[in-house]
């Protein structure tokens, strides 16, 4: 299969992807309280050192089993699922994390920033993998929830060669790796992590050298390992432990991501294992079966050793749901909201649980929550595909409408969000901050309609 590269910027930041792999109908995104929550744990900290800030800088984590990163689209990055579940360490992913960082700040995307500044995230993925679909992956959930079609994202924009994109890559990843070296010295952490990264490519890249007919132009070699392991080693802060708690979390979403991915392996190899990893490689892996009730049992237990674990509440709410035991999802729901103080991808799940219910009070329940998280999540397609449904439902239309013009802005469908925003402004009340926003939506996407 030939895939098309039209005005992508990615940078890759340790190997380039292998486009023979690629070539399933669909992707997955990742959206997932407990492993997002971890991510931007470790992210957080090299933003706001960087000066960027969490709201504009968009880090997205994507199902692909490959060790892999990279910057596309602005200020957006992606991980692979594969980068996650081969750290050996919390380290190794925030050193790929300031890597990436390091690609921004430098400014490596400024070329073609404007070409690309109105493709969606799908879009993106779409093009770099060469799928008809992106999906979005909630919780363990068996089926994949709100098709993120990409058709015609890039029809603006000019054409970008693959070799373009990656003949400059020699001297921007060098300068990525000392913007990260410096970035961990900044925050007191080892760079031993990205040095083990870099590392384990290396192999890789030897192994997959027949697969890649674009390997000479690729930026890793022993040269940049010297000068990065160089500096990396010099740090006083080389030796330092991984923290305890960090790298427990790390085994655990390791555990939901493999149970999710490959279920018989992950139930094979904990099949005896009693361990709080085991478990929760189980349950999931349980899960994706469709076997919610021996998941359920393992869960139910799993609380009782960690009664404030928001996390497992929310896993077991969800199977709940997929079991049509709609009450006990609720309950369930709500007691992770709770302990978990309102966490916006939980209360997601949670306004699908009272959707369920297909009552008007549990509707109204659903909006007003959704409606919070919306003003948090400015960019989440599945909030606003849910709102859309629900305005419709108890007849606030031009509400609908709206909903449904953001849902369609953020997945690059600038002529659906100009046609929506178009019918919701004819209904909505005049002079009100809706009113505004269709207005604002309409002026965003006009270009496209003339």
């Amino acid at each position: 299969m030939k895939i098309k590269f039209n005005t992508l910027l990615i940078l890759f930041i340790l190997i380039p992807l292998n486009l023979v792999y690629a070539k399933s109908e669909k992707i997955l995104i990742i959206n997932d309280a407990e492993i997002n929550n971890y991510i931007n744990y470790l992210s957080k900290p090299l933003l706001v050192s960087s000066g960027l800030s969490e709201e504009f800088v968009e880090v997205n984590i994507i199902f692909d089993d490959r060790i892999n990163a990279f910057v596309a689209g602005g200020q957006r990055i992606f991980i692979h699922s594969g980068l996650i579940t081969n750290s050996d360490e919390p380290e190794e992913i925030v050193g790929v994390i300031a890597h990436e960082i390091g690609h921004i700040v430098s400014g490596h995307l400024t070329r073609t920033r404007e070409a690309i500044s109105s493709a969606s995230t799908a879009g993106i993925l779409a093009a770099l993998f060469g799928v008809i679909s992106v999906g979005i992956y909630h919780n363990s959930i068996e089926q994949v929830e709100g098709d993120l079609t990409a058709a015609a994202i890039f029809s603006s924009a000019n054409s970008l060669s693959l070799n373009s994109i990656l003949k400059y890559s020699r001297t921007q990843e060098l300068n990525a790796d000392m913007h990260a070296i410096n970035l961990l010295e900044e925050n007191k952490t080892s760079g031993r992590g990205l040095l083990k990264i870099l590392y384990k490519l290396s192999k890789k890249d030897k192994i997959n050298a027949n697969q890649m007919n674009y390997l000479s132009t690729h930026p890793l070699n022993s040269e940049r390992i010297s000068i990065a392991g160089n500096r990396i080693k010099g740090s006083k802060y080389f030796n330092q432990k991984s923290n305890i708690k960090s790298l427990e979390n790390l085994n655990r979403i390791k555990a939901k991501i493999n149970g999710f991915t490959k279920p018989h392996e992950s139930l094979r190899k904990h099949n005896q294992d009693k361990s709080i990893y085991g478990r929760i490689a189980k349950a999931t892996s349980l899960h994706k079966l469709g076997k919610n009730k021996e998941s359920i049992e393992i869960l139910k237990k799993l609380i009782k050793d960690e009664p404030l674990n928001p996390y497992i509440y929310e896993t077991l709410g969800k199977t709940y749901l997929d079991n049509r035991q709609i009450d006990k999802s609720i309950d369930l729901y709500e007691k992770a909201t709770k302990i978990s103080e309102n966490n916006s991808l939980i209360l997601i799940g949670y306004s699908k649980a009272l959707i369920s219910k297909n009552k008007q009070e549990t509707d109204i329940k659903a909006i007003n929550i959704l409606e919070i998280v919306t003003k948090k999540l400015k960019k989440n397609y599945n909030a606003w595909r849910l709102l859309e449904i629900l305005y419709g439902r108890s007849g606030k239309y031009g509400q609908s409408f709206l909903a449904g013009a953001e849902k369609s802005l953020i997945l690059g469908q600038r002529r659906n969000a100009f046609n929506k925003a178009t019918e919701a402004l004819k209904l909505l009340k005049v002079n009100t901050p809706n009113y505004y926003r269709a207005k604002d939506i309409i002026i965003i996407t006009k270009k496209t309609n003339n």
